[in-house]
């Protein structure tokens, strides 16, 4: 599907959380994965604010998508320059956004395609797997990797645990951008919609 997306708001309190009447993906990864950029991709317009600085969405961002859901980006980690006070009172939020949230429908892990899987990944995939949410690893930046790095990173993630599907992406040409919004939508978006009351 061809949507726009409008930001909503930003939360830094669970109790701050907008009504949740559209279902909800939650954007994961590293603070230097590109999910700001990513999103102003997908959509053709700069509606996510990107930083030259790793690490600096320190709150949950709301994105409206077509008036249909919304895109959550998070905070990222590995890369952030903050306290070890500020990290923790983020992993707060963000788990209880995770296992809280009703209008939660999935997960997008968003990884730079030159970054091998880790424990923190998987971490999140068993995360996603315990919550019986469906998880899309995204593999951004692959105009920076080579064909045969491609292959062998598709390869190696799709066949971890807990991981629905694997899509790349490249956010200089925003191919497979479109793509990925169609399949984010696809396999978390209508099966939720389309859910038993």
């Amino acid at each position: 599907m061809s949507a726009r997306a409008r930001f909503i708001k930003t939360v830094v309190s669970v109790k701050d959380l907008p009504d949740p009447d559209k279902p909800e993906i939650a954007l994961l990864g590293r603070s230097n994965a590109g999910k700001s950029s990513l999103i102003n991709a997908m959509f053709q317009t700069r509606v996510a604010k990107t930083s030259q600085t790793p690490g600096k969405t320190r709150a949950l961002n709301f994105f409206d998508v077509a008036d249909k859901y919304r895109l959550v980006d998070m905070p990222g980690y590995g890369f952030a320059k903050v306290s070890g006070k500020e990290i923790r009172s983020w992993q707060k939020l963000i788990e209880d956004y995770l296992v809280d949230r009703e209008a939660l429908a999935g997960m997008a892990l968003i990884m730079d395609i030159r970054r091998k899987w880790s424990d923190d990944e998987q971490m999140l995939a068993d995360f996603a797997e315990r919550l019986g949410k469906p998880m899309i690893v995204v593999l951004n930046k692959m105009d920076k990797a080579k064909q045969s790095e491609k292959v062998l990173r598709v390869r190696e993630v799709s066949a971890q645990p807990g991981v629905t599907a694997v899509h790349m992406t490249s956010c200089l040409n925003r191919v497979g951008t479109k793509e990925l919004e169609d399949l984010l939508y696809s396999t978390m978006v209508s099966p939720f919609v389309r859910r038993p009351s």
